[in-house]
């Protein structure tokens, strides 16, 4: 599995530093562990989260144990032995893929994360702990799984860009992610479930066999408890190298401002409170970039004056400069058991919102042109052993700061007729490729720049002006 460099420190937001046994922010200094040695923990505290996470799977584990629940069905099922067999097979089976869960958290937990637990117990807990359901949904194969999977690519694709970063929310066990990067070069899954995450790589990197329980709706006995195993042959090999999976939380985004050209909700707008991530959403989509949505809006969370009609969730949309561009719905079913003939039949809403563009923002069609003369300086020393340079700019009206020299060979490119794109072309011409991080870090101090009176910036139809950048 891809681990990207493009991730920054959910804290400072700054650039992290990744190798292959290390995550880490040089600059706040957390230290982020890796999920079965790939898989980036990037939440505000790390050390809480994997902690969180052990006690409450071995809490789970302990509480209803195979062997606790082999015990008591015989006394259960007595008219039933060979129900109480099965289940008891079944049970012990599962059970193991939840040991290995617990097994990789406990690399990361240290006695004093435990005391602090202790002594400090948080008032959220995690809600669902584990659901086979999402197995075989994403990784089965099975007939009914593979509709589903294809009903939402059918109408998720047409709507991604062909070009550009795109993340997925709530990625869970990671199939629509793999899918979508098997057909574009930069896609980013993140989930807060540790068990999703785990369980995602193991299912692309070998099969993985577990049984999906039914007590209701069923024919016959046989199918109360069914073994399945996940097909490998389902594994993208390029989706599999495109994706980068994180742990992380949607309500806090280990990525820099106007990074995605695209953020994807599938089944997950309605897991959290709208109002806990939106803003997050429109600081990390480019401008006129797409949030995508795809589900119902079940609403998975306690507080009832959060839960949103359509139409307030479009008009909470529309106040962080996200417009809804289209609108569709289709109903399917989700996570349907092969076996089972009860199951959900959901309204899911198909919406495509586009991040409205602000008279302040940069886009790649933009002309920038000078606004008032910028007056710049060098300096330096030169020794035997090094070449130490220090650049500044000002004008008549704003006093002189420190940048990086390279910009200064930067906005002699603004001649008032390049569009940024063209910029970044002859930046790439002349130093190598550059970056979505490049990117977006120029961007940044051009606002910036425009900010401070030096620049301005002409969408598409606007006359630029031309000023010169003198040296003083």
């Amino acid at each position: 599995m891809l681990l990207d460099t493009n991730l920054f420190c959910p804290i400072c937001k700054r650039q992290l530093l990744i190798n292959p046994t290390e995550v880490r922010c040089t600059t706040c200094q957390t230290s982020y562990p890796l999920l079965a040695d790939c898989i980036p923990v990037l939440t505000p505290n790390p050390t809480e989260t994997i902690t969180r996470n052990y006690i409450e799977y071995t809490e789970y584990h302990r509480i209803q144990p195979a062997q606790q629940r082999a015990n008591l069905l015989p006394t259960a099922y007595t008219h039933r032995p060979a129900a109480a067999n099965t289940l008891s097979v079944a049970y012990a089976h599962n059970a193991t893929l939840v040991e290995e869960i617990i097994s990789s958290l406990l690399t990361h937990v240290t006695v004093a994360s435990l005391t602090s637990f202790i002594l400090h117990p948080p008032t959220r807990r995690t809600k669902y702990l584990f659901d086979s359901r999402y197995l075989y949904r994403d990784w089965s194969g099975l007939p009914e799984s593979e509709a589903e999977i294809a009903l939402i690519m059918r109408h998720l694709l047409p709507r991604l860009p062909a070009t550009g970063p795109i993340l997925f929310l709530g990625a869970g066990l990671g199939r629509i992610a793999c899918e979508v990067a098997a057909r574009r070069e930069a896609v980013y899954a993140i989930d807060n479930s540790v068990a999703m995450g785990y369980l995602y790589n193991k299912a692309i990197a070998e099969p993985i066999e577990f049984y999906d329980i039914n007590f209701k709706n069923i024919e016959r006995a046989e199918q109360l408890a069914i073994r399945y195993s996940t097909n490998e042959r389902l594994v993208n090999p390029i989706g599999k190298k495109n994706l980068t999976y994180i742990i992380g939380s949607a309500a806090n985004l280990p990525f820099p401002d106007k990074y995605f050209a695209a953020i994807v909700s599938v089944y997950f707008t309605d897991v959290l409170p709208l109002s806990a991530y939106i803003g997050e959403i429109s600081r990390t989509l480019a401008d006129s970039a797409a949030f995508i949505h795809y589900g119902p809006l079940e609403y998975h969370f306690d507080n009832p004056s959060q839960m949103l009609a359509l139409d307030e969730l479009i008009d909470t949309f529309r106040l962080h400069r996200l417009e809804l561009q289209e609108q569709d719905k289709v109903a399917s079913t989700h996570c349907k058991s092969p076996v089972s003939g009860g199951y959900k039949l959901y309204t899911n809403w198909i919406m495509s919102f586009r991040k409205e563009v602000s008279d302040e923002t940069l886009t790649a069609d933009t002309v920038i042109s000078i606004e008032q003369s910028i007056l710049f300086s060098l300096s330096g020393q030169i020794t035997n052993s090094s070449c130490q340079v220090s650049a500044s700019i000002g004008s008549s009206q704003e006093r002189n700061f420190e940048v990086n020299e390279a910009l200064i060979e930067i906005l002699k490119l603004l001649d008032g007729t390049t569009n940024f794109r063209g910029i970044l072309q002859r930046i790439s011409t002349t130093h190598g490729s550059i970056d979505n991080i490049f990117e977006a870090q120029l961007s940044s101090i051009l606002v910036t720049l425009k900010q401070k009176g030096f620049l301005q910036f002409h969408n598409p139809g606007a006359a630029p002006s031309n000023r010169k950048i003198d040296h003083f």
